[in-house]
C-alpha cells in the first residue's frame, strides 16, 4: 500500500518540474502548427443520448459557454 503514495509523489514531482517546459512546448507547438489545433477544436467524438435527444460530442460541446 505504500507504493500508491510513492507513486503519486513522483507524478507530482515530474509535473512540478516539467509543467512550464511543457507549456512553453505547447505555445510552440501552437505557433508551429496552428491547424493542429484548428483540426483538434473540430474534432467530432460521434453522437450521445442525452434527455434532449441525440447530441453530437465534440470539442466545442465540452467546452463552457463564455456570457460575451
Amino acid at each position: 500500500m505504500k507504493s500508491m503514495p510513492k507513486a503519486i509523489e513522483f507524478l507530482t514531482h515530474l509535473i512540478h518540474r516539467y509543467f512550464i517546459w511543457m507549456i512553453v512546448a505547447s505555445y510552440f507547438l501552437a505557433a508551429l502548427l496552428p491547424g493542429l489545433g484548428i483540426m483538434v477544436g473540430d474534432f467530432s467524438g460521434g453522437r450521445g443520448c442525452s434527455r434532449a435527444g441525440y447530441q453530437e460530442i465534440s470539442v466545442s460541446t465540452l467546452q463552457p459557454e463564455t456570457n460575451t
